[in-house]
């Protein structure tokens, strides 16, 4: 199964067992990350807090667009609610995803990759302090 073998390659590249568990909600937006993060986390053996997993290509919920500060509100409603220590959101094919800290603050990354799948730009936003890397 293709999904397992992804699974299995991000978190062996991830160094999974040196992080400690974290409480995290998790934003999909409908898309292609409801796809592959239940068998992700299945793995894990962990359970984040759900939000918009069910695929669905209208995007019923919101926009799935984690740059848009509109659509991370009920990510971050769910954080501060439920004590998360962090709320991740995915857009719709999951090449984005921005993050909500444990205040609800949004932490937007973007990462951009060449035809060979070498990084070559980042953005982190926290605030209203972005944070731009070109690495070519």
């Amino acid at each position: 199964d293709i999904i397992d073998k992804y699974c299995d390659a991000i978190l062996n590249a991830a160094n999974i067992n040196s992080v400690k568990p974290l409480k995290i909600a998790i934003d999909c937006g409908n898309g292609m990350s409801g796809y592959y993060l239940p068998k992700m986390f299945e793995k894990l053996g962990s359970a984040p807090i759900k939000l918009y997993w069910r695929l669905d290509g209208s995007f019923p919920n919101h926009e799935a667009n984690p740059l848009k500060e509109e659509t991370l509100l009920k990510l971050r409603e769910t954080v501060v609610d439920n004590d998360c220590d962090l709320g991740i959101a995915y857009d719709g094919d999951s090449d984005r995803v921005g993050f909500v800290d444990e205040k609800g603050a949004s932490l937007i990354f973007h990462a951009a990759y060449n035809q060979d799948m070498e990084l070559v730009d980042m953005l982190l936003c926290a605030g209203a302090k972005p944070a731009y890397v070109r690495l070519s």
